[in-house]
């Protein structure tokens, strides 16, 4: 379940850095998006503000001088894009007001895609309208799952704990779908945090599809990891359970409290299979603290001899591409580096390098990167069957900044293979 974790968050990042011209974020560059952030960066941000309902989003648009009737327009407008009405949709949540809940929910009973309209059902969990518990509860036998899941959402939004028994009952009843019951799961914990415990346990002991148990799983890794580390200690010791079950439980306490560093860690170092370790790093991506993730990542780096759990801890480092850098570490990543006879493993170490440079002239790194990783990465660029492995050496050639690796993206412009040609131009055009 988990030992493609690493390609496939990596692919994310390429595809990402080809579809916004060759430059991740502003200049200079930063670490790479994971699949992981980016399905983080579709999701509404999370409640930050002073008075805890309104959100960045809302201050940002408002800021913006967005009006009301112009989000209205946004939101009924069939001719807009789907990321224009999924925009103004959330507006109007936040707004609130009788007409944006009005708005909402003609939106929600028109023709509108479904990703639009479980994005109202969403959005209006954060109005504070009188009405929106009704309006959503009479969304959740919806024929489209998505919407369905967007209103159980938009519940858990609300805060009303009145809703928690609603949540519990769509959990419980087996004759729901398995895709509804999950977001019920999900959405049980975000509203009643450590009370929704038993629920959720009773909820795995009794689930049948390895897919709604990673959803409750999900559920009981939002809660507080003291309260929960006996059952996840039990899932990972019990030789009855899937490695695919076990590797959710990892993934799941990626978003538990920091006190699940100390499993996490320990089955990235001990656990006998790759996949269990691939998800143990992939959590610690998400939980341990910047500033400490780096000394425990290249310790386990160091110890690793799986080539797709090397990979996953590369891309994980790569996230805190300037935490981790000292003299001493970046030393360390470079031996590691080039002492890789895995292609993958080199590919995603030397990316690594090259987001550490990013732009720096940092004394440790530019030699060996010039030397030794540039003329690799131009034989990958070149010669490589893989269209991915082209594509990620052209993005460590334009991340790193060098002058050498600035001169070998030239000389890729002027090669046959047009989307590298492409993607070598975006990389050495101003602000590239």
């Amino acid at each position: 379940m988990q030992g493609a974790t690493a390609v496939v968050a990596a692919i994310a990042a390429v595809l990402a850095w080809i579809l916004w011209g060759g430059n991740l974020e502003p200049s200079p560059p930063q670490a790479p998006l994971r699949l992981g952030e980016a399905r983080v960066a579709q999701q509404p941000p999370r409640e930050s503000s002073p008075d805890g309902h309104r959100s960045n989003t809302y201050f940002a648009l408002e800021a913006a001088g967005e009006d009301l009737d112009a989000m209205i327009d946004s939101a009924l407008d069939s001719r807009a894009t789907l990321n224009q009405r999924v925009r103004a949709v959330w507006w109007l949540g936040r707004f609130g007001s009788d007409e944006a809940v009005d708005v909402l929910e003609r939106v929600l009973h028109s023709d509108a895609r479904a990703a639009v309209k479980a994005s109202a059902a969403h959005a209006l969990g954060f109005s504070g309208h009188d009405a929106v518990g009704q309006i959503l509860e009479s969304l959740l036998q919806s024929t489209e799952i998505t919407v369905a899941c967007g209103a159980i959402r938009g519940l858990a939004a609300t805060g009303d704990l009145e809703f928690v028994s609603v949540l519990e009952a769509l959990l419980h009843d087996p004759a729901a779908r398995d895709m509804v019951r999950g977001q019920a799961a999900v959405s049980l914990a975000d509203l009643a945090g450590p009370k929704a415990q038993e629920s959720l346990l009773s909820a795995f002991r009794n689930v049948e599809s390895e897919d709604l148990a990673g959803s409750v799983l999900e559920g009981l890794g939002k809660l507080p990891f003291e309260q929960t580390t006996p059952f996840f200690r039990g899932v990972l010791e019990d030789g009855q359970l899937s490695d695919g079950i076990k590797a959710a439980a990892l993934e799941a306490l990626g978003e538990s409290t920091p006190d699940a560093v100390g499993l996490l860690s320990e089955v990235a170092a001990g656990a006998s299979s790759p996949e269990l370790r691939i998800a143990a790093v992939d959590a610690l991506a998400f939980l341990e603290d910047a500033s400490a993730r780096p000394q425990t990542l290249l310790k386990l780096l160091a110890s690793e001899a799986e080539p797709d759990v090397r990979v996953e801890l590369y891309s994980t480092l790569a996230l805190d591409a300037r935490e981790v850098y000292t003299r001493s570490r970046a030393e360390r990543v470079v031996s590691l580096v080039l002492s890789e006879t895995s292609t993958d493993a080199r590919l995603e170490g030397i990316r690594l390098v090259a987001y550490m440079l990013s732009g720096t002239p940092r004394e440790p790194l530019v030699e060996p990167f010039e030397r030794e990783m540039v003329p690799w990465l131009l034989d990958q660029a070149t010669t490589s069957q893989s269209r991915y492995r082209r594509l990620v050496a052209v993005e460590a050639l334009q991340v790193a900044g060098t002058r050498e690796s600035r001169g070998v993206l030239a000389e890729l412009t002027r090669g046959d293979d047009v989307e590298v040609a492409a993607a070598a131009a975006r990389g050495i055009a101003p602000g590239g």
